[in-house]
């Protein structure tokens, strides 16, 4: 996984993508739903792991999928902006140091 963040623009870029959890996965040829507590959807090459809905304080559970195939769901925009905000402030926090 990765994901930068770009000091000299504020930038963050990505190779992975934010799919909706417990949604039908056709992108790894697996019947499988999406989710880190679907151990298809764990053992598969293209997760990346699970952001919980709980630990970013929205309903639902997103995956970090790199399968090159998938697109950001469309409801994914509260769970990035909260990602992107964390990721931030981490990158600056490790200017203090």
């Amino acid at each position: 996984m990765a994901a930068t963040f770009e000091y000299a623009t504020g930038k963050i870029t990505r190779d992975f993508h934010f799919v909706k959890g417990d949604t039908k996965c056709t992108g790894s040829g697996l019947p499988t739903w999406t989710g880190g507590h679907h151990d298809r959807c764990k053992k598969c090459q293209y997760y990346l792991g699970t952001l919980y809905g709980w630990t970013l304080r929205i309903d639902e559970d997103f995956v970090m999928c790199k399968h090159p195939d998938k697109k950001d769901d469309k409801d994914s925009g509260k769970a990035q902006s909260l990602y992107y905000d964390r990721l931030k402030q981490e990158a600056l926090a490790a200017l203090c140091y």
